[in-house]
């Protein structure tokens, strides 16, 4: 709920509290994906070191030594594959918040002011009514 409160604010352009919305915005859409891709590259690189050692400790019979210490293998291999996806996903994500959270990298935000239009009535128009 806190979250979304956050977000509320962050995307309705309140002039209120922007410095607490900038530094949550940073949070979310910068340091909590990329701690998650960290953390998932990190679990894959230790089950990919664990099955690089037991392949140079035991040789051909290293599977067998494997799943009697650490477990199933396939299941070991499925944790690696669903933390690779969790991390592409997470990526997208980043990516995706990143570009929606701060619209100023679009050039329409706090700072800029919104395109001036031009009226309906072309200057023809005007001089008409001058006259």
């Amino acid at each position: 709920m806190f979250l979304a409160h956050l977000l509320g604010h962050a995307l309705g352009h309140t002039r209120g509290g922007q410095f607490f919305n900038g530094l949550m915005m940073l949070f979310f859409a910068a340091a909590f994906p990329v701690g998650c891709v960290l953390g998932l590259s990190a679990f894959a690189w230790k089950e990919y070191a664990t099955e690089c050692n037991y392949q140079r400790r035991f040789g051909t019979n290293w599977k067998a030594n494997y799943e009697v210490e650490q477990g199933s293998l396939t299941r070991a291999r499925i944790k690696v594959g669903v933390a690779l996806l969790g991390m592409v996903v997470n990526t997208l994500l980043g990516v995706f918040l990143y570009r929606h959270l701060f619209p100023a990298l679009r050039g329409i935000g706090y700072a800029t002011r919104p395109p001036r239009r031009r009226s309906r009535r072309s200057n023809r128009s005007r001089a008409e009514s001058r006259s």
